[in-house]
């Protein structure tokens, strides 16, 4: 069975987190937060959200899944080159 949650960014109190919900966030149904950004494509896209802050490459979901994505693949090519 897939899980149906999709990942979002909430924003509350000069912090972001990255989070999981069955349905869009509002204002009831996640009062904690000041005001949330997705629904994010992947769970990594999601947590490489959070922790920008002024970038100006990231203006977009899909900018997150894409830098996050070469993110990934640039760690494991460093890791690579480390093992040799």
């Amino acid at each position: 069975m897939t899980d149906k949650r999709k990942w979002y960014v909430g924003h509350a109190n000069g912090g972001q987190w990255a989070f999981a919900a069955y349905r869009m966030p509002t204002a009831i149904t996640f009062p904690q937060f000041n005001a949330v950004v997705g629904p994010f494509h992947t769970k990594r896209a999601a947590k490489w959200a959070a922790t920008q802050r002024n970038n100006p490459h990231f203006q977009s979901v899909a900018d997150a899944e894409r830098i996050a994505g070469q993110t990934e693949i640039d760690a494991k090519i460093e890791a690579l080159r480390g093992a040799l």
